[in-house]
């Protein structure tokens, strides 16, 4: 399920950001950019047959880059000993993707090339998960039983974020 976080609600978060927020982007940018030029190298020389290592440079440091921000690209989730790469982020938060049984979770900095450049540590409480209603078609990528008719099966990927509609917050 996605869960978003709220950066107004907490205000250490929101001073941290002011005066960190630049050298987040500037060290995210440029390291996009690197990962677009090996990427590009890569499929120059060799097509598009992509081992793992190329799987996870595309994923983690194009696509999560992209689709995450200055905050989200240098943060995860922990629930249960295990990182969740935030997933995208707008203005008004991080957005993770965790288990259903995920009440509380902590937000940490992710680490990249054995350090993280975020240093916040945060306890997310109580998670409220979309309050507004699910499209028709919606299938909930955590359930592994079969299902039927559109949205279902093992197979499809989970709707885009902003196909989902309604918000996520945590309690306060």
């Amino acid at each position: 399920r996605f869960v978003k976080v709220l950066k107004a609600s907490n205000k250490d978060l929101q001073r941290y950001l002011a005066d960190a927020a630049e050298d987040l982007q500037e060290e995210r940018l440029k390291r996009l950019k690197s990962a677009v030029r090996r990427f590009a190298t890569h499929v120059n020389t060799n097509g598009m047959e992509l081992d793992g290592d190329m799987q996870l440079l595309v994923r983690n440091d194009i696509a999560l880059n992209v689709l995450s921000g200055t905050l989200g690209y240098h943060v995860q989730a922990v629930y249960d000993r295990r990182p969740h790469l935030c997933c995208y982020e707008d203005g008004e938060g991080v957005y993770f993707l965790l288990p259903k049984a995920a009440e509380t979770f902590g937000v940490e900095g992710r680490e990249i090339d054995g350090t993280a450049s975020f240093t916040g540590d945060y306890t997310v409480p109580g998670v409220k998960v979309f309050e507004g209603e699910m499209p028709p078609d919606y299938r909930d990528p955590w359930d592994d039983s079969p299902a039927s008719g559109p949205g279902g099966g093992a197979d499809d990927d989970p709707p885009p974020l902003s196909e989902l509609g309604g918000t996520s917050t945590p309690d306060e």
